[in-house]
């Protein structure tokens, strides 16, 4: 009975961490870099070519995700389980490359997309205030510091940035949450031939983290 019982446990945390595993999906179209992507190492490089700073981190890379399909909710999720799905940032999540690769576009764009991730810091950012870089987000997002609000943003191509350092704890493991709606074709905003209908002209929608996220330590005062 014990066998047996420890073999439905094994059996099921095996289906779990294979439930939880980032997997590239296929498009119509592959380059040879789509193909041969390394998850750990995506997008590695400095981010900002002027004002390079020694002390950063890159928060690219694989992600836990879930889309909140009941209603349209830029809030902090508490049930950790819900992120049952693995997405790789920075890519939208209608590309192959994000491994979700969602095609059912008006659905999309009436959900709310989260994404989660924890972080350490190291050392040298100790004492610093501490800054959180996104590239771009469309279109909507929130973001979330272990679990407290920390800003919001609109607005699909423009990278932004939030201080940090008063919601960090004195040292551990961190919590990053960020809730993204995009409308896509269904809303006011600036989308270029975006749509959820795409085709001719039209393009398929670019929804959700698709720039890096990145941390960089400064002093009290500091150069922008």
């Amino acid at each position: 009975m014990k066998k047996l019982i420890l073999s439905i446990v094994v059996a099921a945390l095996s289906v779990a961490g294979q439930a939880q595993q980032w997997q590239r999906l296929s498009a119509p179209v592959m380059t040879s870099w789509g193909e041969q992507i390394d998850p750990e190492h995506v997008w590695q490089e400095y981010p900002r070519p002027q004002l390079v700073r020694s002390v950063w981190m890159n928060l690219n890379g694989v992600w836990q995700y879930f889309r909140r399909d009941d209603k349209v909710s830029l809030t902090a999720e508490y049930t950790v389980s819900r992120f049952n799905q693995r997405i790789l940032v920075p890519f939208g999540v209608e590309s192959a490359l994000s491994g979700i690769r969602h095609t059912d576009l008006g659905t999309t764009a009436n959900s709310t997309l989260m994404y989660r991730r924890t972080f350490t810091l190291t050392n040298a950012f100790k004492d610093k205030r501490v800054l959180l870089h996104f590239g771009a987000v469309d279109w909507r997002c929130v973001v979330f510091v272990n679990k407290t609000r920390v800003g919001q943003h609109d607005g699909g191509s423009d990278p932004f940035t939030f201080d940090i350092t008063g919601y960090l704890k004195a040292e551990g493991e961190q919590e990053l949450q960020v809730a993204v709606y995009d409308p896509s074709s269904g809303g006011g905003q600036p989308r270029g031939k975006q749509t959820t209908s795409p085709g001719s002209i039209w393009y398929t929608s670019c929804s959700g983290i698709w720039q890096t996220v990145w941390l960089e330590a400064v002093n009290d005062a500091y150069i922008e």
